[in-house]
């Protein structure tokens, strides 16, 4: 179960005129709440940035264990077939998967 990080995280920036549009908005409700001054808002703008930091913490985390779960798939097969190097296994494994579909389409022209 490997997540999909191929797709980038656009950087969050925040500028000045971001900043002011939620003081104008805050200000145009003139909804006498805990909204109406900038450290209000400036905590809502944190909380969001915390939110969206410990999802991407999360989805490193899911990322590490899946790295973690191949290398000890390598580390077994290294084992179990005594090649030590990576690109041997890797060009064993494309070398057998060629193969097999040279055997499949093989066994398709006969059937057909």
């Amino acid at each position: 179960m490997l997540v999909n990080l191929a797709k980038q995280d656009p950087v969050q920036e925040f500028d000045d005129k971001e900043f002011e549009k939620n003081c104008e908005q805050v200000r145009d409700k003139n909804n006498p709440s805990d909204f109406s001054n900038t450290v209000s808002i400036l905590k809502i703008r944190l909380s969001k940035i915390i939110a969206t930091n410990k999802e991407k913490k999360r989805l490193m985390d899911q990322y590490f264990r899946n790295v973690k779960v191949i290398e000890d798939a390598f580390e077994q097969i290294k084992e179990a077939t005594g090649i030590t190097s990576i690109e041997e296994i890797v060009t064993s494994f494309v070398k057998a998967e060629e193969q097999n579909y040279t055997l499949y389409n093989f066994v398709n022209s006969l059937s057909t």
